[in-house]
Parts: structure tokens; C-alpha cells; sequence
């Protein structure tokens, strides 16, 4: 018998897609929102370049406020997909119930780059000669990209295993541990499949900034945003029915469920016996 084996990436994408033109006009007000909520932050706390706690601040509440529309989107495309009939205010409801989860996991995804970031401040702060020379300048350098990349290195790892820990925390109801936990335990057997899955969406959303960047589109930020802040969730989706589905239909666990009332058959048989 040939192993099962996922549906192309062509296949993914192509179905992705589909669910993501089924479901824009349902996801578009949250969009908007986050849009505007981004481009308010940006007006109160402007981005900067300094590794303060301003900054790091400012990381806390983008993470926030993405964790919050995200979790609206992907409940809302979730349902949409099952063919669920599902109320704006249950869709409100029900994200901002479980947007906390997904902060979390999302802070323990982004974690190690924080980390080093965290790292490359406390050397900058603490680790200063008298006399700064070009040497110290070149060690510098090359410290905080080693860091930097570890911790950058790390957090994609953790993105790759993570990938569909949002469908249970969101739609599964559970917590951020136990949500990060499936996802580990689903994706593991096809991290190869949802390494090219997240890397072609990174390709597709650089090459594209990289073009409206070229031409100096105006809003540029907000147009990536637009176009793809319901496309990521649409992967989630798909990629995880295909492994459930995979996982479901599993010769391994077709054939292990019938073993349990054997067991307990042929232990009942040796009670018997030593009676």
C-alpha cells in the first residue's frame, strides 16, 4: 500500500486562495481596522530604530492589536469554510476571547529574537571601552549578527511547528501551551511541507514589497497589509484539514483502535484462566 502524501504546494496555494476571495468581503471590515489601528500606532509611537523600552513597548502592543484582528479573521474564515452560518458578534465575541492565547503564543514564537535583541542592548549598555577602535566596532558587529541570527534562526524554527497552533487555540479552544503543543505534534511529520508553505508566502510578500518599493507606491505598508493580512490564515486552514485529514485517514491509526478491545479480550481470558 503507497503512503498517503499532502497535497501539492501548487494544490495548497491554489485551494488558499480560493478560501481567501470566498472570504474577503466577510474579513474586510477587520482589515480596515487593523489597518487603522496600525496606522494610529504609528501617529502615537513611532517606529524607531533604538533598542529602548519605548521599543520593545511598542512591540508588545502591534503584537496586541494584531493578535486581536487576526484571531477575528481566522474564525470568521474558519467558519466560512466549514459552511457555518456564524453572527458578526459571535465572531467578536469569540476573538476577543481568545486573542490572549494567541499573544502568548505568539511572544513564546517570538521570544528568542527578542531575546537577542534584549542581549545585543545589555552589550551596548554594559561592554564599553574607554577607546573605541575599529576592531571593537568589527567584534561588535559580527557578535550581534551571530545573536541576532541565532535568535532569528530559532523563532523561524518555532514558526515552522507553530504553524497551525492558532486553528486549535482559536476554533479548538485551547490555551496557548496546549495550542503550540497539537501544532508540534501535527505539524512534525510534514515540517518539510510547512517550511515550503511559509517560505513561499515570505518570498511572495518581500518580492511584492520590493516592487511597490522600487516604484514608490504610496501606502505601500497598507496595501501588503490589505492583500495579505487574510491570506496567511487561509494557508493555516487549508494545511491543517489536509493533515487532519492525512492524520484521520492513517493506516497507523486504523490499525491501532481495533487493537484495544483485543487487548482487553485476551487479558479477560488470562483472569479467567488463573481463576
Amino acid at each position: 500500500m503507497s503512503e498517503k502524501k499532502l497535497p501539492t504546494l501548487a494544490n495548497t496555494y491554489l485551494n488558499s486562495a480560493q478560501l481567501y476571495v470566498r472570504t474577503f468581503i466577510d474579513v474586510f471590515p477587520f482589515i480596515l481596522l487593523l489597518m487603522l489601528s496600525r496606522f494610529l500606532l504609528d501617529k502615537v509611537m513611532p517606529n524607531e530604530a533604538v533598542l529602548n523600552l519605548r521599543f520593545f513597548l511598542r512591540i508588545i502592543i502591534d503584537s496586541s492589536i494584531t493578535a486581536l484582528f487576526f484571531s477575528f479573521i481566522l474564525y470568521m474564515m474558519y467558519q466560512r469554510y466549514h459552511k457555518n452560518n456564524v453572527s458578526l458578534r459571535d465572531v467578536i465575541f469569540r476573538g476577543a476571547k481568545r486573542c490572549i492565547h494567541i499573544l502568548l503564543a505568539y511572544m513564546f514564537i517570538s521570544l528568542p529574537i527578542l531575546f537577542s535583541l534584549l542581549l545585543i542592548k545589555i552589550d551596548t549598555m554594559l561592554w564599553q571601552p574607554y577607546v573605541i577602535t575599529p576592531d571593537f566596532v568589527e567584534n561588535q558587529r559580527w557578535f550581534a549578527l551571530g545573536i541576532l541570527g541565532t535568535g532569528m534562526l530559532t523563532t523561524a524554527i518555532l514558526a515552522i511547528f507553530s504553524f497551525v497552533a492558532g486553528i486549535y487555540i482559536i476554533t479548538k479552544n485551547e490555551n496557548a501551551a496546549s495550542g503550540l503543543r497539537k501544532s508540534f505534534k501535527m505539524v512534525q511529520s510534514y515540517w518539510v511541507d510547512t517550511f515550503l508553505i511559509i517560505a513561499l508566502f515570505g518570498i511572495m510578500s518581500i518580492s511584492l514589497g520590493m516592487v511597490l518599493e522600487e516604484y514608490r507606491v504610496p501606502m505601500a505598508i497598507e496595501i501588503l497589509c490589505l492583500l495579505f493580512s487574510s491570506f496567511y490564515p487561509a494557508l493555516m486552514i487549508i494545511h491543517y484539514e489536509n493533515m487532519n485529514k492525512l492524520i484521520q485517514s492513517s493506516p497507523v491509526i486504523q490499525d491501532f483502535i481495533p487493537l484495544t478491545p483485543v487487548i482487553e479480550g485476551k487479558r479477560a481470558e488470562g483472569k479467567n484462566e488463573n481463576s
